[in-house]
């Protein structure tokens, strides 16, 4: 690493440390307009964010008008209140958190894990994910383990890791040696954290998205063929109070050989859901800001679980 990149990446890890100080002393419901602001901001001023969201929406709507400009432009002032609260995972407690969450479905994660063979628990960046899967582990709820992506910013990555590892949440790097702890923790009978609605350039799957194919991950269908851990889609939805539904689905099996097809039909199933979530309230989409559909820079790793 450079030393500007390097001066670069401790100066935006100096930023969220300093920021994160900052909103909680201003408070949760107060600080969210911090969070509107720098939304608005992003959109105003990171091209390349916003050209992808433009792109992006071509693709879902097929003709970007000035309402679909204010569903992206909301969507980024979102991010931005998704990013200030997250910050707020360090003080939910068994007293306080219903002023954070309300749960809806955690009977279907009971009822998952009853087959002892773990539980995939698959979501996207709706809403506030971290804490769909934070707020559960911390509250001692259930045995969660989240897949994460390795982040371009070793020192904001330290801080994400460190935060969860403080709500009792295990953080597993989507790399290949990394899949013998997914199972490890599958046959403990814990929850497996999955966010698969981004492209996925480690040896993709070509999945139709909004009628589109894109890179897809597999992990899912793969670990649910092979180990016969059900899946349950899960979301958070930011609600006019304030607070979020984390909301959880009846637990989903197919009753398929492992082959390339089944998995195929299975990812394409889930995309279904994305799909149905981002027509019903598309501002709560982080991933608008991410190129989707970009085949670019697809990097091919060996199918480690064959």
């Amino acid at each position: 690493m450079g030393l500007f990149k390097n001066i670069s990446f401790f100066l935006e890890y100096l930023f969220f440390v300093l920021l994160r100080k900052f909103v909680i002393l201003l408070g949760y419901k107060r600080s969210k307009s911090v969070g509107r602001f720098l939304g608005r901001l992003a959109f105003k001023y990171l091209k390349t964010l916003r050209d992808y969201a433009i792109r992006n929406a071509k693709v879902v709507y097929g003709v970007v008008d000035d309402r679909i400009m204010n569903i992206l432009e909301k969507s980024f002032e979102n991010v931005g209140v998704f990013v200030i609260d997250s910050f707020f995972l360090d003080v939910v407690d068994n007293k306080n958190y219903g002023e954070f969450v309300i749960f809806e479905g955690t009977e279907y994660l009971n009822e998952g894990l009853s087959e002892g063979k773990g539980l995939i628990v698959v979501s996207g960046h709706f809403g506030n994910w971290e804490f769909l899967a934070g707020i559960p582990a911390r509250l001692g709820m259930f045995n969660v383990a989240v897949v994460m992506n390795r982040q371009v910013n070793p020192y904001t990555e330290k801080l994400i890791v460190e935060t969860r590892r403080k709500s009792n949440l295990e953080t597993i790097y989507n790399q290949p040696e990394e899949v013998k702890k997914i199972i490890s923790y599958l046959k403990k009978n814990w929850i497996v954290g999955m966010v698969v609605d981004q492209a996925y350039y480690f040896d993709p799957i070509y999945v139709d998205f909004f009628g589109k194919p894109a890179p897809t991950a597999r992990g899912p269908a793969v670990f649910h063929l092979k180990l016969g851990s059900p899946i349950v889609m899960a979301r958070s939805i930011l609600l006019e109070d304030g607070r979020y539904m984390l909301k959880f689905y009846p637990p989903m099996k197919f009753n398929l050989e492992y082959n390339d097809e089944n998995v195929k039909f299975i990812m394409r199933k889930i995309n279904e859901v994305f799909e149905e979530w981002i027509r019903e309230n598309p501002t709560q989409w982080f991933s608008w800001t991410h190129p989707r559909w970009d085949v670019s820079g697809i990097v091919i790793r060996k199918k480690t679980m064959e």
